[in-house]
């Protein structure tokens, strides 16, 4: 089974509604909640009801005046819900210590990451992740405090782990992950010949749940520059694909080919700075294909992009069921030119997912 993990940006709620043929048996997608998804609301006339619109500074037409968020607008749960349509997926809250939001900073507090925690057992399809990842603000017993309650509810769960942490944890994951659970073990982007003791810890651990291991195959640090102009790229590792059953998992995850990180569409680099890139994941040769401008004219660039994965269509799509190379194709036939940083994020993603979904039916 094939884990892609996302986070709940903008673009990745389209990946999740586009891909939702693809998810079940082979694929169950990891969603990592960094911010909170909330309901807009419009203030309104107490008299009439109607809507009360102003004119915004700079604008000509009126518009609905929005109302602050409250606790009770949030629907981030509820969106997923609606987007995986009943389908298994696993949802973690996302609490790393870099680029805080509003949300990350609260899950920091362990009463409140408990409660959005047990929030997830509402949802018959939600599977909730207890994460222990890099400095934890947490404590052991805090931890089998959560495991406790989850267990309680007799929902299947899984308990997200650092390799690194795996023997302090060991008796921890041996009483509370049981056949109906998951252990997750996260190795980031080490290279897996640099972890392999480690791995063979995990091996002799004592527990009944199912063993996945998910990494980060695209480095964080890597720009867009040192990508190939038109070839397999070597910057982004997919050995685990060929290796994580020779360590005695049943599973693998990672980022579908992109970073782990909370850039949420090209921000840094501006529109018309960096390459364009196209990378597009090939499961038969298990690598990415890199399709970059050699110029750095930033999202423009797309267009010069697009003309070279037109001519090379045959071979990006050779079965004639790239759900992205179909979209492509019929949005430059069109007329219509995608130069977005955030839906080429997707496309990245999409076309991931797609390729680990037909490996498993080989």
């Amino acid at each position: 089974m094939y884990i892609p993990m996302l986070k709940n940006k903008q673009q990745e709620y389209s990946v999740l509604e586009n891909m939702q043929p693809y998810f079940g048996e082979y694929v169950i997608p990891l969603i990592e909640i960094f911010q909170e998804k909330y309901e807009n609301k419009f203030e309104k006339d107490s008299h009439t009801g109607e809507y009360i619109r102003t004119v915004k500074n700079g604008k000509k037409n009126k518009s609905k005046v929005k109302l602050p968020h409250k606790p009770e607008d949030i629907i981030t749960l509820s969106s997923i819900s609606e987007k995986m349509e009943g389908k298994p997926c696993f949802i973690d809250y996302y609490h790393k210590k870099k680029t805080p939001t509003p949300l990350m900073a609260l899950l920091r507090k362990f009463p409140e990451y408990k409660q959005k925690i047990l929030e997830i057992t509402n949802y018959d399809n939600f599977i909730p992740v207890v994460s222990i990842i890099n400095e934890s603000d947490f404590s052991k017993n805090d931890i089998i405090s959560l495991l406790t309650s989850l267990k309680a509810t007799k929902t299947s769960y899984a308990f997200r782990i650092v390799v690194e942490k795996i023997l302090d944890y060991a008796e921890v994951i041996h009483q509370f992950i049981s056949d109906k659970d998951y252990l997750i073990v996260d190795i980031a982007e080490s290279p897996i010949s640099s972890i392999v003791q480690n791995l063979h810890d995990i091996q002799r651990l004592n527990f009944a749940g199912r063993k996945i291991i998910v990494n980060s195959t695209r480095n964080a640090s890597y720009t867009t520059a040192p990508y190939e102009e038109d070839d397999f790229t070597s910057l982004i590792d997919c050995s685990l694909k060929n290796e994580y059953k020779k360590y005695g998992f049943d599973d693998f995850g990672d980022y579908c080919g992109m970073k782990d990180d909370l850039n949420t569409g090209g921000g840094r680099k501006g529109i018309h700075r960096g390459h364009a890139l196209a990378l597009f994941y090939c499961y038969k040769e298990n690598k990415f294909y890199s399709i970059k401008n050699e110029e750095e004219t930033g999202q423009p660039g797309y267009k010069e992009v697009i003309s070279k994965i037109m001519s090379k269509e045959s071979f990006l799509d050779s079965d004639k069921d790239c759900p992205v190379v179909a979209q492509i194709v019929r949005a430059r036939q069109s007329g219509k030119d995608y130069t977005g940083w955030a839906i080429w994020n997707g496309f990245i993603m999409e076309r991931v997912i797609h390729q680990q979904y037909k490996s498993f039916l080989q």
